[in-house]
Order: C-alpha cells, then structure tokens, then sequence
C-alpha cells in the first residue's frame, strides 16, 4: 500500500471518528482541520519525489559504490547537448539523460549520439506540459509511451526509467508506470541551475554530493557556458573526494 493510499484511509477512519464522538462545534473544527491537513499532506507529496507518496522513486544509488550519477533533464538541445556531449567524452563519464519525446523526435540525431557514446536515455514525458501532474493514468501512459516510441525510433534502445517533469506527480502514476513498464526515478541532490547562478550550483553540489548521490542537471533550454562552468568544478571535486561517475543504471543495479 502506497503512503497516499494510507494516509487517505487514516484520514477518512478520523474523519468518520470526529463525526461520530464529537459535538457539532468541535466536530466542524475537527474536521476542517483535517481537511486541512490532509490537503497540506497532498500537496507536499505531489511536489517532493523523495517523499515517495504515491508510488516508489528511485533517488539514490548503492553509496557502497563510492560513485554519484550525473543526470540532465530537457534535452536534447541542439544548442546544449552536443558541447556536453563533448565535454563528458574529453572526461571519459557516462551520464544520463532524460529525454523530452518531442525533443527527441526534432533532433534524433542528438538522441542517437547519446546512446553511441555509453550514456544512458530516460524518458522524460512527450511535452513537458506545466499540466502533467493533473493528467489521469490514460494521460501519463500516453505521455510516457510517445517518449518511449520517439526514443526507441531514433535510438533502438527502449528506456527503463522515467523522471516527470519537475519531478511532480499524483495518484494515477502506479497504473501508468504499470501500463508502459517503466521505473520512476527522483534524485537526491536537486541543484536548482535553472534559476540559480553558477556560483550557488557549485557550492550546493560541493556541500551535499555523497556517494550515492543523484544530481540533477539540465541540458535543455539551458545556457552552454553556465553548465560548462558547473561540470568544470564539479567534476575534479567529485573525482578528489575519491568518487567516480556512473550511469543510474549501473548505481541502481
């Protein structure tokens, strides 16, 4: 039983209590304040994969390994991904990418790279709409299986992880991850280097990254110099705390 599944039933089984054994003042403030609570219970799980509340999420590696997991969301960006591309082959590291399928279907070529180049390919939703995580289970499926087709056509390889976008998601995920046979997979080391400076990514990486870790990076609508900036640092720090890089599926295995 999922953690949503459990709180709903806790809720509910209150809620019947207050109904019951309480007066009709206390009752009102009873149940709004679990109305209240529940909502507030909710809403945290949508919006923090770690949480695991509607179904499992895989958001961190074997730390035995003593290795962490570069991955990038959004792309593939012809203005981005081939300079990364680049970069990884020059450090001889296998990251990981969660492709958008439209992305994916407007440069193939970039997709196919990836995979020629040892990286691993997750899926990443068709669109990467702002409305995903209100999707029901048909949606989601439809979402993740035009990604999975998009991917498999441009790379013949069908990927085994997905990440939603931004990382939120509701209740009908088990069914749709069921239906299409992925795995989902969060992270544990979010960097915020959309919105944050080079500056702060790097010293938030520097003081969280472990073994066992999984970052999160963006190569899609990003900016080239600023992500080179990043991996210029993070890299060789990573590598001097006696760490080493590796595909999500080799730390998961």
């Amino acid at each position: 039983m999922s953690r949503f599944w459990l709180t709903t039933l806790l809720t509910a089984a209150a809620g019947l209590a207050g109904a019951i054994f309480l007066r009709h003042s206390a009752q009102t403030w009873f149940l709004a304040s679990l109305a209240v609570l529940y909502a507030t219970i909710f809403a945290a799980g949508m919006t923090c994969i770690g949480s695991q509340f509607f179904c499992r999420a895989i958001c961190g590696g074997d730390p035995s390994q003593n290795c962490v997991a570069l991955t990038f969301d959004d792309g593939p960006d012809p203005t981005v991904t081939p300079g990364l591309l680049d970069l990884l082959k020059r450090e001889q590291i296998s990251a990981t990418f969660f492709c958008i399928g439209r992305n994916v279907e407007a440069h193939p070529e970039l997709a196919k790279r990836m995979v020629a180049e040892g990286h691993l390919i997750g899926n990443h939703f068709f669109t990467h709409a702002w409305w995903t995580p209100f999707l029901l289970s048909r949606g989601l499926s439809d979402e993740m299986r035009r990604t999975q087709q998009a991917i498999e056509r441009a790379t013949g390889f069908v990927p085994t992880f997905v990440r939603p976008p931004v990382g939120l998601t509701n209740p009908y995920f088990p069914a749709a991850l069921a239906r299409v046979g992925l795995r989902m997979a969060g992270w544990n080391l979010r960097t915020f280097d959309t919105s944050k400076s080079a500056e702060a990514v790097i010293l938030r990486i520097r003081s969280r990254v472990r073994p066992g870790s999984i970052i999160v990076l963006h190569n899609g609508r990003a900016q080239p110099a600023k992500l080179e900036e990043i991996l210029a640092d993070v890299i060789p720090f990573v590598r001097s705390r006696g760490l080493g890089f590796a595909r999500l599926d080799e730390m998961t295995a």
